[in-house]
Order: C-alpha cells, then sequence, then structure tokens
C-alpha cells in the first residue's frame, strides 16, 4: 500500500479556507448516477462543516503524540482503510481497474448485490467526489487527491483527532458509517474484525492506545 501524502491534504485545508474566504461557491448536481440501492452514498454524503480550517485547528489541538508519529497514525489508518475496502487506488468497485486519474471514473458498477460508482483506494463515490472537488479545491482523482479527500471524510466525522492521536477502535467506530467493510457499518455488507484491521494498520507503522 502506497502512504497517505499528508503534506497535500494540509494543502487541501489551506486551499478549500481561501476558497471559503473569496466566497467562490459553486454549486453541485444532484445527479450522482448512483441507484438508490447503493448502500455507503448516504454515508459519504453528510453536510458539510462550517469551516474545515476550525476542524483540522481543532484536531491539531488534541494531539497527544509528536507529529511524526500522529502523522504515521494518519498514513496507517489510510492504509488500514484501503485493505478494509479491498482497493487500490486503480480500483473500481467489484475489482476492475482503471487507469484515468484525470477525473472520477464515474462508472456505476453492479457486483453482487449492489450497483456503485465507487473508485480508488477508499471506494469514493462519484456524487462524494463532485460535493469534495468543489469543498477542497481539487480537481482530479489522482492518488494525493484520494488521500486528502479521505482525510476530509474522517474530518467531518470528527475522528481525525482520534486517528492521529492513535485511538485506533474510536476512530474506527466513528468512520463506519462512511466505509461499509468496516466493523460496526450498519449497511449489511460483508465486514472485518477490528483485530485483523488493528492489525493491519499496526503493520503500517501506526500506534494504537485503544
Amino acid at each position: 500500500m502506497k502512504p497517505a501524502n499528508f503534506a497535500v491534504a494540509v494543502f487541501a485545508v489551506v486551499a478549500v479556507y481561501l476558497v471559503y474566504s473569496y466566497g467562490a461557491a459553486l454549486a453541485i448536481s444532484a445527479t450522482s448516477g448512483d441507484p438508490s440501492n447503493d448502500p455507503s452514498q448516504d454515508g459519504q454524503m453528510n453536510n458539510p462543516i462550517d469551516d474545515l480550517q476550525a476542524a483540522i485547528t481543532n484536531a491539531s489541538s488534541s494531539v497527544t503524540v509528536a507529529q511524526d508519529q500522529a502523522t504515521a497514525n494518519t498514513n496507517a489508518f489510510l492504509s488500514m482503510i484501503g485493505y478494509s475496502e479491498g482497493a487500490d487506488y486503480n480500483v473500481l468497485y467489484g475489482g476492475s481497474t482503471f487507469s484515468d486519474f484525470s477525473t472520477h471514473p464515474n462508472q456505476a458498477i453492479t457486483a453482487g448485490n449492489y450497483t456503485s460508482t465507487a473508485a480508488g483506494k477508499y471506494q469514493i463515490l462519484y456524487k462524494t467526489w463532485l460535493y469534495l472537488s468543489q469543498k477542497l479545491g481539487l480537481t482530479d482523482f489522482s492518488p494525493a487527491t484520494q488521500d486528502a479527500m479521505c482525510i476530509e471524510l474522517i474530518t467531518e466525522k470528527g475522528a481525525l483527532a482520534d486517528v492521529q492521536n492513535g485511538n485506533f477502535s474510536s476512530a474506527v467506530a466513528k468512520c463506519a458509517k462512511t466505509w461499509a467493510s468496516l466493523p460496526g457499518s450498519p449497511y449489511g455488507q460483508p465486514t472485518h474484525d477490528i483485530a485483523t484491521l488493528a492489525s493491519v494498520y499496526e503493520s503500517a507503522g501506526g500506534t494504537s492506545l485503544g
């Protein structure tokens, strides 16, 4: 698994702060291409927080570990999500791959009992990509963009400080409504047990406090 580009995520925070400061609001189409039986579309479309910069600042002020360990924990948590979702940066829902990272693939694929546009390492839905692209000022679907969007989804769940501090179980519980493969997810899809995911997280360099 590739390590997350945490610096890009910080850049994204600054970018969205500037966008908000200048009042550049863009309308997002409500059409996602996702059929209503996609079990994860609601989890990835939470109402946006009012001030992303404040959320990141608040999370950072709650970090109780050294910055290098906070970064390592974040990278490891992202690797764990990729493992749990069974995906990498070029993987579509169902397991096929794509090669064009200039935009989200937006391919509605049926696999098993579900149809989804989920794509990339964190299986981001097309409608989520539209929303986060506007919010973060990111326009492609490169690995760095996928990492930044994943961190934003974690932030919106109020889990970033837990991730940075190594409060692994708490962070997983808060993110379970966003990623259907995490334990505690309500969507009825197969999930991984917490012990397996903790092992993956620690193997990727994360330190868990519980």
